[in-house]
C-alpha cells in the first residue's frame, strides 16, 4: 500500500527534470569579470550581447530539425521589454538547450531564458 502512494509522489517530483523546459524568451550574455579567486564562478559580471542574441533569435526562427515542439520557432522574433531587447516566443518554442548552442554558436559565453 505504501509503494503505491510512494509511486506516484516520485513520478510528481521527477517529472521536471525528465520533460522539456521551455521558454518565452531568451537572450545571450559575456561574463566580463576578471577572475581574482580560485573558484571562477564568484567573479562573474554578466553583460548583454547584442549582436549574438539578434542571431540566436534568427537562427531559431529558421531552425527546422524535427517535429518537437522546440524543433521550430516560427514565431521567434526580436522584441524590448524594460529596455532590454531579447528574443520572444509568444508561443513558448524555445528551448534552453536550444538557446544556449545558439549563443555559443554566435559567438556569447551563455544564455539566459
Amino acid at each position: 500500500m505504501r509503494f503505491s502512494t510512494s509511486l506516484p509522489a516520485l513520478f510528481l517530483l521527477i517529472g521536471p527534470f525528465v520533460n522539456a523546459k521551455l521558454h518565452k524568451q531568451g537572450l545571450c550574455a559575456d561574463n566580463v569579470a576578471e577572475p581574482t579567486r580560485e573558484d571562477p564562478w564568484v567573479d562573474q559580471q554578466w553583460v548583454y550581447n547584442d549582436a549574438a542574441t539578434r542571431a540566436m533569435c534568427d537562427s531559431y526562427r529558421n531552425r527546422n530539425t524535427g517535429g518537437e515542439w522546440w524543433d521550430t520557432c516560427p514565431d521567434c522574433q526580436m522584441t524590448v521589454i524594460s529596455n532590454l531587447p531579447m528574443c520572444i516566443s509568444n508561443d513558448g518554442h524555445m528551448g534552453g538547450d536550444e538557446i544556449e548552442y545558439y549563443c555559443h554558436k554566435h559567438g556569447a559565453e551563455a544564455s539566459l531564458a
